[in-house]
């Protein structure tokens, strides 16, 4: 969710592509995490199913189905094409490899 004029929405409009990590890592454990890159695109319309979801994990009460949750703003998602998992304990430094066809 972000503002149409902000620098990282106006990047998504010139070139979609995009990639992130989530690690769960510190000292004495061991790596675990994911790696991914994919496509990112704006979901257009109002979307309550999402904006249900949005108030629940803030801890807000539902909202009605009228309301303009966004107030401006833009529900993007990603389509992967590829993920990577790292899981040091099962796998050593082997990566799991999942390639997605769009």
């Amino acid at each position: 969710m972000s503002e149409p004029g902000t620098r990282h929405s106006q990047a998504l409009l010139k070139n979609p592509q995009v990639a992130g990590t989530v690690t769960v890592s510190g000292q004495g454990e061991n790596n675990l995490g994911i790696q991914f890159e994919g496509l990112a695109e704006k979901i257009e319309g109002a979307r309550w199913d999402l904006a249900k979801k949005h108030y629940a994990k803030r801890k807000k009460s539902e909202p009605k189905e009228a309301d303009d949750i966004l107030d401006g703003d833009s529900w993007y998602m990603i389509k992967p094409k590829k993920i990577e998992l790292i899981h040091e304990e099962l796998f050593g430094f082997d990566k799991q490899v999942h390639e997605i066809n769009l």
